[in-house]
């Protein structure tokens, strides 16, 4: 039987999906788990520094605040003095997590997270930025 035939008789069956691997599947059995990026709402809910914000001191702890309580499971700070990664180790799902960085120089900060709640992942990034001439 050639391969066009079998995906004929497996689209008269429904089953399509199934092969082809589609995640627009209609049957629940079907259907892929939702990943990351298909809830457009964040469970980010605040920071501090906070989002877009531009503040004239150092930064010494990076807070984050999450609802539903959420698993961090990693955090990347990018700025002018390069990439820093920071280890996590979370003791659970918590709704804020208080994280010590020294960030001392003038810039753009990128703040990349990913957290997982209620079984979901989630990841996110935002900006601050600290003031020259503080």
């Amino acid at each position: 039987m050639t391969f066009i035939r079998l995906v004929m008789m497996l689209l008269a069956a429904g089953s399509a999906a199934k092969v082809a691997g589609c995640s627009q599947a209609t049957s629940p059995s079907l259907a892929s788990p939702p990943t990351v990026g298909t809830n457009p709402a964040s469970i980010l809910v605040g920071s501090s520094p906070a989002a877009g914000s531009t503040i004239s001191d150092d930064v010494e702890d990076l807070v984050l605040r999450f609802s539903p309580a959420a698993r961090l499971d990693e955090v990347t700070v990018s700025g002018p003095q390069g990439k820093m990664p920071m280890m996590i180790n979370s003791p659970g799902q918590l709704e804020r997590y208080s994280l010590p960085i020294q960030l001392t120089g003038p810039g753009t900060y990128t703040v990349d997270w990913r957290a997982t709640a209620r079984g979901q992942e989630y990841r996110g990034t935002f900006e601050f930025k600290v003031a020259e001439g503080r």
